[in-house]
């Protein structure tokens, strides 16, 4: 039988095949993914309500990275964008659940008609460049 005796490069490339076994093929996350990438609206919109009253529905957008895979802990903010300044978000800004989401109420302004929110997320590098739109009457 001929021995071959170890070099530096065998050892490491065998100690890296172990480790990638080790990880599993869809363990490893690089620099860039988990950062946000996408916001999109889950529940609330087109909702239609009293002024000054709660809509039925919460407000819930979820928050992703390039791979579609949800972002946890992320920032997300609420603000109203037309109809009226005395419309309520509670909270007006929250974190991400482990599927992505965030979630508000909202209770519309004191203006007849159309009324908006946004919902942003908040993160060095995507100021205002990610949000969604919610609509009520």
């Amino acid at each position: 039988m001929l021995r071959v005796p170890a070099t530096p490069y065998r050892l490491a490339l065998v100690c890296s095949l172990f480790a990638a076994a080790a990880c599993g093929s869809g363990d490893i996350t690089i620099p860039q993914d988990g950062l946000p990438a996408h916001i999109t609206l889950v529940s609330g919109d087109g909702q239609s309500g009293t002024v000054g009253q709660p809509v039925a529905d919460s407000l819930i957008v979820r928050v992703t990275d390039s791979k579609d895979r949800p972002v946890k802990d992320q920032l997300v903010g609420f603000v109203m964008t037309a109809g009226g300044t005395v419309g309520l978000l509670i909270p007006d800004t929250l974190m991400t659940d482990a599927d992505g989401r965030a979630r508000a109420l909202w209770q519309l302004g004191e203006v007849a008609g159309a009324q908006k929110v946004e919902a942003r997320v908040v993160a060095r590098g995507h100021p205002g460049t990610l949000a969604a739109e919610f609509t009520a009457t």
